[in-house]
């Protein structure tokens, strides 16, 4: 995964505990089934077209969202003057927006009446899911959309360098505009790496599952780097045991093979790049 995206999913998950949408607008369901790479997330298909029965709670009250980086974004809101010189491209009398990035990867996300659904039978779900694994009608690279934040109308702004920035005309000023309006538009931008703003409900943030294995998942040994394994593997990449999980196999087996023998499979959730399959990062 590419630097600027990595930095993206790191802040979004540390601010809201849910992954960024990548790229912003693109369709995402509870129960669909796909890939996420460098180009964005893929679906492939859905639990339903699987066979896959899951339940779904009845979703959180919906609550406003107006969050940015830490650090790397300066945001102004106020009413807009006529031919105003600071929110060029904002409506004299509408709410305007300035957002100044010194970063790359800093966000602006801001939402209305955001809900949060989620699947509720995980571990159901999780045995389904590894009896299809096993039988190899699941693939390794799928990743399950577990749960979502669905709001609207929303403006997500991604910087993409060190000097970019965008105004937005949040819309008529009215109760509540100054989150976002129906009538919300882009005034001006330089230098965002992605921007979406929509008047509709969608998906803005999500989490996930997907197949974990110890021999092919980089999560293992991130997890364990620090620590020689037991098992006499050296996480840093030397064999020391003559099994080499990472398939050059120099001591005749391999325990990840093209099956699932000795692979250990278990379903985690995922929150950094770092956990996606193998498949799904670049």
């Amino acid at each position: 995964m590419n630097q600027l995206v990595d930095s993206l999913w790191h802040e979004v998950r540390n601010r809201l505990e849910r992954l960024p949408v990548w790229l912003p607008g693109t369709p995402m369901e509870l129960g669909d089934v796909g890939v996420l790479d460098d180009g964005g997330w893929s679906k492939s298909t859905t639990l339903d077209a699987l066979g896959i029965g899951y339940a779904v709670d009845a979703g959180g009250t919906p609550v406003d969202y107006d969050c940015s980086s830490y650090d790397g974004a300066q945001v102004h809101v106020r009413l807009a003057a006529p031919l105003d010189p600071v929110l060029t491209g904002v409506v004299g009398g509408n709410i305007g927006m300035r957002v100044d990035f010194s970063r790359q990867g800093a966000f602006v996300l801001r939402a209305k009446a955001v809900a949060v659904r989620r699947i509720t039978n995980v571990d159901a779900l999780d045995e389904q899911i590894l009896s299809r694994y096993e039988k190899k009608i699941w693939r390794r690279e799928w990743i399950v959309v577990t749960e979502v934040a669905e709001g609207g109308p929303s403006v997500m702004l991604v910087s993409g360098g060190t000097s970019s920035g965008a105004v937005v005309d949040l819309g008529v000023a009215v109760a509540g505009v100054d989150v976002v309006g129906a009538d919300c538009r882009l005034g001006t931008a330089s230098g965002l790496a992605a921007s979406f703003i929509g008047a509709q409900r969608m998906t803005l943030l999500w989490r996930g599952r997907c197949v974990h294995s110890r021999w092919w998942s980089r999560r293992r040994w991130l997890d364990d780097r620090q620590t020689p394994s037991e098992d006499g593997i050296d996480p840093g990449g030397t064999d020391l045991s003559g099994t080499d999980p990472g398939g050059t196999d120099p001591g005749g087996t391999d325990p990840g093979g093209d099956g699932t023998g000795g692979e250990f499979p278990e379903i985690v959730d995922i929150e950094y790049p770092e956990d996606l399959p193998p498949a799904a990062t670049s």
